[in-house]
């Protein structure tokens, strides 16, 4: 596939290359999976577990959760000269939500996902993202995932 003046072109764009060995996915130890398995098996005090439902009941103590919090501006902040803009809407628990704007010929600065998985959705005009050794053209209403522990 092939852009021309910001439209896609059918055709073959290039040819991927497949590993010979299967790729070994950065996962969680032994150790992380026990020390998981035993937290979930915590009862908190002061609470029953109906054992045919499996539903927590609340008996004379209060249970907080996080809510969900707003951190976005109302006016928009200045672009820098580089020409990437990042500002984050809303965030719950691990989970943030963002605006990423790119001006032409704009660069995102790589930086490591961690243990976040994020989803970008183009809502406008065309871009260019390569993840891993994989580069793929996008327009508006496309949409794309970077997996944990990758650079995006």
């Amino acid at each position: 596939m092939e852009v021309v003046n910001g439209q896609r072109v059918a055709g073959v764009a290039g040819v991927i290359r497949v590993p010979e060995s299967p790729v070994k996915l950065k996962g969680h130890g032994k150790k992380q999976l026990t020390r998981n398995m035993v937290r979930s098996k915590l009862k908190r005090a002061g609470l029953n577990v109906s054992d045919d439902a499996n539903v927590e009941v609340l008996q004379d103590n209060e249970i907080t959760t996080k809510r969900l919090l707003y951190i976005g501006n109302e006016s928009k902040l200045e672009k820098a000269k580089d020409g990437f803009y990042h500002q984050r809407t809303f965030t719950y628990n691990n989970m943030d939500c963002g605006i990423i704007e790119l001006g032409p010929y704009g660069e995102k600065p790589n930086r490591n996902s961690g243990d976040s998985t994020f989803t970008f959705s183009v809502t406008q005009g065309t871009c260019q993202i390569t993840i891993h050794q994989t580069t793929l053209i996008l327009s508006k209403g496309n949409q794309v995932m970077v997996p944990k522990a990758s650079l995006d």
